[in-house]
């Protein structure tokens, strides 16, 4: 199976050593993807089990996960240690100290994504290396990320022209007494045809609901002259995630008009 994104730890090599730090440990569900190449399905909406990427000045890298997903990084990253914790037994942070130690940073700085750690677990970690110093990283993670390399703009290009297809395939499928849901499934259908691994957030409205920023399908149906709004948020492996929004009327043909906010990103 593929190992960690190596274009992206050359760049993180180089910013960690202008930062002047020992290491990197990304611990955010999106920074563990930028990595490793994939996501931990459980790590982002169970947030105590840590799944972290560890990084130390020499390019060598280790991999902290749950025990219940071991047998998917392990298979993702067999080339990586990785370096389990058992949940309900185990502390999280007292291995993730030892995988630290055993990088060799067990001094020096750190760079962490102080945004997401909770400040118990910071603490712990503080208290179990006392002879290192726990960083800011995430600016220079967000930095990082602005600057894509040939194959990542390839991966948003790709991911982008699923859903776009996605989109065209679901509102060419409904018609005047069609429900938002039945446009939604349209469109979550599609994009899993398409290769897309998740589906994060879709927005669905019609009629005087099409101006709400932010609402999910309902069962309305659609009437004539309805302004049908659509947008989804793509998530696929090596992960990356995209985002289109189109609106078009009901039963007066499309006007094809994109809007590309944040059309896709990694």
């Amino acid at each position: 199976m593929a190992d960690l994104n190596r274009d992206v730890i050359e760049r993180l090599l180089d910013a960690s050593a202008e930062s002047g730090l020992a290491g990197v440990l990304a611990l955010s569900p999106e920074n563990f993807a930028y990595l490793a190449g994939f996501a931990v399905p459980s790590q982002e909406p169970l947030r105590w089990r840590h799944a972290a990427v560890a990084v130390n000045t020499d390019g060598r890298a280790a991999v902290l996960c749950v025990d219940i997903e071991e047998t998917t990084v392990r298979h993702r990253l067999p080339d990586v240690d990785a370096y389990v914790w058992q949940e309900f037994e185990q502390n999280a942070v007292a291995v993730m100290a030892q995988m630290l130690r055993e990088l060799g940073m067990e001094s020096g700085s750190i760079g962490v994504e102080t945004d997401y750690i909770p400040a118990r677990d910071y603490e712990e970690l503080t208290a179990a290396l006392p002879h290192a110093q726990l960083r800011s990283a995430e600016r220079m993670f967000a930095l990082l990320r602005m600057r894509k390399s040939r194959r990542e703009v390839e991966l948003i290009r790709e991911l982008s022209r699923t859903i776009d297809a996605a989109l065209a395939t679901a509102f060419a499928s409904v018609h005047e007494g069609s429900s938002e849901l039945d446009l939604a499934g349209a469109a979550v259908a599609a994009l899993f045809a398409g290769g897309v691994d998740r589906e994060r957030g879709m927005v669905t409205a019609s009629g005087a609901r099409s101006h709400f920023p932010n609402v999910r399908a309902t069962e309305r149906q659609l009437v004539n002259g309805d302004v049908v709004r659509l947008e989804l948020f793509g998530v696929s492996g090596p992960p990356r995630r995209g985002r289109r929004l189109r609106r078009a009327p009901v039963g007066r043909g499309r006007d094809h008009r994109w809007h590309h906010d944040g059309a896709a990103r990694r």
